[in-house]
């Protein structure tokens, strides 16, 4: 309870930042919305010498990350902060202001969904790290978005998972920031999930 169980999809956004900074070394890297901490931790351990930091929301869920690093030897630095508060009230809880590299896996998922979910995500999983409000589904995005193209270095990148259904919605708004070279990435399902771009 209180963290959300992490996806196959999540591995590949992994993989591809992984293959992106393979050889890499000193990579300084953020994860908002860190959850159980796995996308940190695993990129913690595949990176050569990075430094990361993770941040959320959520007191429950930063207390499994923390266990979730320990028991991989993994070295990140964990933050409680929300994303969406305004920029000077998130980067000021950061011990970095400047990365290489910003990933996030938010929540996504509008509310009216929520009855047609499986009961196996409804009853066991934070409905904080699932849901967005129907009238505003991009909340997520547009705030990492903002942070993103104040804290990246110049190319730095900014990963994200995304709702299938909000692949080109999701793409012009990155675009509409001044991010340049959004890419759209397709999953082992064939569904529009991730998102790369550049500053």
């Amino acid at each position: 309870e209180g963290v959300l169980i992490p996806r196959p999809e999540t591995e590949e956004l992994v993989q591809w930042i992984a293959a992106d900074c393979a050889g890499i070394a000193g990579v300084c890297l953020l994860d908002i919305g860190t959850g159980s901490g796995a996308i940190a931790v695993a990129l913690s351990r595949l990176l050569v010498a990075p430094t990361v930091d993770a941040a959320d929301i959520s007191p429950d869920a930063l207390v499994f990350a923390a266990e979730n690093a320990a028991v991989n030897g993994a070295t990140v630095h964990f933050v409680q902060a929300d994303a969406t508060a305004p920029y000077d009230t998130f980067a000021g809880l950061l011990p970095r202001h400047r990365y290489d590299v910003v990933v996030s896996n938010p929540p996504y998922i509008p509310r009216s969904e929520y009855a047609s979910m499986r009961d196996n995500v409804r009853l066991y999983e934070p409905a904080g790290a699932l849901f967005v409000e129907d009238a505003d589904p991009l909340l997520f995005y547009r705030a990492i978005g903002e942070y993103a193209v104040k804290t990246l270095k110049e190319d730095g990148r900014l990963y994200v998972e995304i709702n299938r259904a909000y692949g080109w919605e999701t793409t012009r708004l990155f675009q509409s920031l001044g991010l340049r070279d959004v890419t759209l990435k397709k999953d082992f399902y064939d569904n529009e999930r991730m998102i790369r771009c550049r500053k």
